[in-house]
């Protein structure tokens, strides 16, 4: 999954923020306190666990401090041959939208959207690999856990070296 957008609206204490990623490489997002770089990760997450009709303490903590708002994530990603825009809004108004540009188009919303996103996920993404790759502030680093087979295939195949060259000589001619 390759993450290319995020727009917070009305989250903890941002009320309008759309951070764009670099199309290749590793992502670190770095920046001064307080500006809601936590939010990006755990506003993800929750879009993709939470529907939003969640009532859950998870989804009722991210509501904006002294303002009668739902939160609102807006994430363009894509991940195996799909290109989305996944948008949720939870509390006030709650809503869900699903545009799907590629392989081909989609537009779903509601419950149907929140599923389809999740059957997106389920067909590309190896979510324990992506668990063991994602370090979130306030969280204690630690290794990734190395049982994982896509994690291990990965590492045994960076690090084992190349195979043997066989080099062909010509024969002697009679």
């Amino acid at each position: 999954m390759r993450i290319h957008r995020v727009r917070l609206r009305n989250y903890r204490g941002v009320t309008d923020s759309d951070v764009s990623f670099l199309p290749s490489g590793v992502t670190i997002v770095e920046g001064p306190n307080e500006v809601g770089k936590t939010s990006l990760p755990e506003a993800l997450h929750l879009a993709i666990k939470h529907p939003d009709s969640s009532r859950s303490a998870d989804v009722r903590s991210i509501g904006p401090a002294g303002r009668d708002e739902g939160p609102e994530v807006e994430i363009a990603l894509s991940s195996g041959p799909y290109e989305l825009v996944y948008r949720k809004r939870w509390i006030k108004s709650p809503q869900t939208t699903l545009a799907v540009t590629a392989p081909r188009n989609e537009n779903l919303t509601g419950r149907e959207a929140h599923d389809r996103l999740k059957a997106i996920l389920d067909e590309t993404l190896d979510e324990q690999l992506w668990g063991a790759l994602r370090i979130e502030q306030g969280t204690q680093l630690t290794l990734p856990l190395l049982n994982l087979p896509s994690l291990s295939r990965s590492l045994d195949l960076a690090a084992s070296p190349p195979p043997p060259r066989t080099v062909m000589t010509p024969c002697g001619t009679a």
